[in-house]
């Protein structure tokens, strides 16, 4: 089905910031038009990178994929 929407909308751009969960063929990606970057995807001052970067580059904005939001909640025993 994924292959069928590409196909409908083909001048759709997609761009990937390739990432450990992104295990498909390389031939996979090509066929669904889908470009594969390596590093980072730079757009002006936006950096778009799989892992957080350690030493970012000043006036640059970074988004990482790799980051799992997560919320931890705890109660006592004997609140119920």
């Amino acid at each position: 089905m994924f292959y069928k929407w590409r196909h409908d909308f083909p001048s759709l751009e997609i761009q990937l910031a390739r990432g450990n969960h992104d295990i498909l063929d390389d031939v996979w990606y090509k066929e669904t038009n889908i470009m594969v970057h390596e590093e980072e995807l730079q757009i002006g001052k936006f950096c778009f990178v799989h892992d957080p970067v350690e030493q970012p580059e000043p006036g640059k904005y970074y988004f990482s994929g790799h980051v799992h939001p997560a919320v931890s909640i705890r109660v006592k025993q004997n609140s119920l």
